[in-house]
């Protein structure tokens, strides 16, 4: 199989995997009306403006922003909150139906329909590349690594990429566990700060939906937390 067809292959199976999920999950499943996911939101944005912060650029609003993945829009508008100019993001997804929803959700963003590992945009083009759990619906190790060689190809120097992924995922099985030794081989020679964080959403939501005051204490211990959220300098 050439280039060309393995990529499609892979974007295929992801459209697949994520039009099963559709018809699967709940759709309250992520809303931010259940507390254990905003307590989890609140966790990885408070260790974001830190990260930003201790490199300078605190204000949101003074940066380039691509949202690789940004399926429904949720974390552009959870940007747009926390000081990002809207009319200066941008978020890519393999499906209309989601570009379509990140559109409604942020109208002033910049959406497209485009696969993530031939990302349309000129090299050096952002001050901050996110990526929020999409690298983990790649099971293929090649679009995995084509991806994140594509998110440091459109970051400008001295600036940063963001990834917030699970490191474990036991039950779903069209996905892969980005863990922080997978996040140094997709992004080698890049110096990264790595963070421990999200109390395993099962429990964060089933807690949540009992006691706000409950659920912030597991969420505290690290050996409960599954996903790693990574600052990925890009340097050249």
């Amino acid at each position: 199989m050439d280039e060309g067809s393995r990529r499609a292959s892979d974007a295929d199976r992801i459209r697949a995997a994520y039009a099963r999920r559709r018809t699967s999950i709940d759709p309250e499943r992520h809303s931010m009306r259940r507390p254990g996911n905003r307590i989890a939101d609140e966790e990885r944005e408070r260790i974001l403006l830190a990260a930003l912060a201790r490199r300078g650029s605190a204000r949101l609003s003074d940066l380039d922003i691509l949202e690789v993945g940004c399926g429904s829009g949720g974390v552009l508008a959870r940007l747009v909150s926390l000081g990002a100019d809207p009319h200066r993001l941008h978020g890519i997804d393999l499906l209309e139906h989601s570009a379509a929803a990140a559109r409604s959700a942020v109208p002033e963003a910049t959406i497209v329909v485009a696969d993530a590992s031939q990302l349309p945009y000129a090299d050096a083009t952002f001050d901050l590349t996110y990526q929020a759990t999409p690298l983990s619906s790649m099971t293929s190790p090649l679009m995995r690594a084509a991806v994140a060689a594509e998110m440091q190809r459109v970051t400008r120097s001295g600036s940063l990429i963001i990834s917030y992924d699970f490191a474990w995922n036991p039950t779903n099985r069209d996905t892969v566990g980005i863990t922080s030794r997978e996040l140094r081989w997709l992004f080698p020679g890049l110096p990264l700060e790595i963070h421990r964080t999200t109390l395993v959403p099962p429990l964060g939501r089933w807690m949540g939906d009992r006691s706000v005051r409950l659920t912030r204490m597991p969420a505290a211990i690290p050996i409960l937390k599954s996903h790693r959220l990574a600052f990925i300098d890009v340097v050249r």
